[in-house]
């Protein structure tokens, strides 16, 4: 009986003594004869394995596209997008601000769906107005590799609104 007593208080100054990691708690679970589990951490086992850097991977040794930017699908594509979101539409601030977003997005996800274009980063600006029969200039600068990187883009007009959308299609090395 002596002897439970003193391992009982033995183990609680173990529990208070040991080092707990310091990212999550632990518990240590009795056993019959007076022994303890080892402990188990809130830890996951992954968070304790020593880290040796990033992965590195392998050179591709690619230096252009397999396949350039498909300027003239892109331009369809914009042009579906564009004329089929806003043929019957009116021009309302809220309307255009929301729909500007909206269509980029439509058009980011259209453009993604095209295939082999792996390594070719998009930005894809919309831009929503009222037609008021004023004049307007939009146009845009890009310091950018020839051969590989490009753009299309396209203009749709109604009675009450314009709208341009721009795809910058970038190759990363």
């Amino acid at each position: 009986m002596a002897s439970d007593l003193a391992k009982d208080r033995a183990a609680r100054n173990l529990r208070k003594q040991s080092n707990a990691p310091a990212t999550g708690h632990f518990q240590m679970k009795h056993l019959p004869g007076g022994r303890f589990s080892q402990p188990i951490s809130s830890v996951s086992q992954i968070d304790e394995l020593p880290h040796h850097g990033a992965v590195k991977l392998e050179n591709s040794y690619q230096l252009g596209p397999h396949r350039n930017f498909p300027v003239a699908e892109v331009h369809k594509i914009l042009k579906d997008v564009l004329e089929g979101y806003l043929a019957e539409e009116r021009y309302e601030e809220d309307f255009a601000r929301e729909m500007s977003k909206n269509i980029s997005q439509v058009i980011r996800g259209r453009i993604k769906e095209l295939q082999a274009l792996g390594r070719y980063k998009f930005v894809v600006v919309s831009s929503i107005g009222m037609n008021g029969g004023h004049g307007l200039a939009i146009s845009s600068r890009c310091l950018w590799n020839d051969v590989t990187d490009n753009f299309a883009s396209y203009q749709f007009r109604n009675n009450s609104l314009y709208a341009v959308a721009t795809v910058f299609a970038v190759y990363l090395d």
